[in-house]
């Protein structure tokens, strides 16, 4: 199958999902409209339409990160054998289309892409890595540390609230569990709205309300323009106050301080706001 597909796809296709890979994960695909997607896997839940998904993990799993090699890899080598540790069963191909990257060690710093690898039972102690592109440098099974990581587009939920994991995008069509489709990254899209919402504000995923968005709590410094540059600065942020019945949690424009203020890591900005619980249109933003 070949790789780094990045083609035009027609405005049907956005619809299509498959309990078969059709695609390489991560392909992108555009559309005379403006939008783009890319090719994904939902997890083990099933994923409504017009939701936002992330990513199953922040980290790779202690298995399959920073681990030794068990035998000296030469250049223009095509496959590695990793020293893995017990305890944990992993599929035939699970880092399929994923990266392995050398942190530490002889041959540090690069990156190549993972074809496929070997299953592994709880009781195996080493895992048969294959990759897209041969070694550049030579490894060792003294210094050379590497760590497997999974597709960023495998392994799709819908967002929690807050989310615990990045964001990858939006899914435009209810998915089946375990089900191949097109996850959409930029462009208009359909997402479920939580709270108010004001046209051309910036939008981040929903801290109250599973797979929605909201808009997105930022810093606004205050001052001249190079305030932005000081330590300390202040400025006007989002924040929740209760209303006079305190039954429902509300939000207003409040004084802040710059310091140790995180602000929400927008994903797009509003173009059509609609009312709390129906689907409201947003410019996507995870990339053009």
């Amino acid at each position: 199958m070949p790789k780094a597909l990045n083609i035009r796809g027609a405005e049907g296709e956005v619809f299509n999902t498959s309990t078969g890979r059709s695609f390489p994960l991560g392909t992108r695909m555009h559309t005379a409209s403006g939008r783009v997607f890319r090719y994904a896997r939902a997890g083990a839940a099933a994923i409504s339409a017009a939701r936002t998904v992330a990513q199953p993990q922040e980290l790779p799993e202690a298995e399959i990160r920073n681990r030794l090699i068990s035998a000296a890899t030469f250049v223009g080598a095509n496959s590695l054998v990793i020293v893995y540790r017990t305890g944990t069963q992993i599929q035939a191909n699970d880092y399929e289309d994923g990266l392995l990257y050398v942190n530490d060690g002889q041959g540090e710093g690069h990156i190549y892409p993972v074809s496929a690898n070997a299953p592994m039972s709880i009781y195996d102690t080493t895992m048969t890595v294959h990759l897209d592109a041969p070694l550049q440098v030579r490894l060792d099974a003294t210094t050379s540390r590497v760590t497997l990581l999974k597709n960023r587009y495998t392994g799709l939920r819908e967002a929690d609230a807050p989310p615990t994991s990045p964001l990858a995008g939006v899914a435009p069509v209810a998915v089946a569990a375990n089900s191949y489709f097109w996850c959409q990254t930029g462009g208009p899209a359909a997402v479920l709205q939580q709270g108010p919402m004001e046209q051309y504000l910036p939008v981040a995923a929903s801290r109250k309300r599973d797979g929605a968005v909201a808009l997105a709590a930022v810093v606004i410094p205050s001052g001249s323009d190079d305030s932005r540059s000081r330590v300390g600065a202040t400025g006007l942020a989002i924040a929740q106050a209760l209303d006079t019945n305190a039954a429902d949690v509300r939000e207003r424009l409040a004084p802040i301080s710059g310091i140790g203020v995180l602000p929400d890591i927008t994903i797009g900005y509003v173009l059509d706001p609609q009312d709390e619980g129906d689907e409201c249109l947003v410019h996507l933003q995870f990339e053009q």
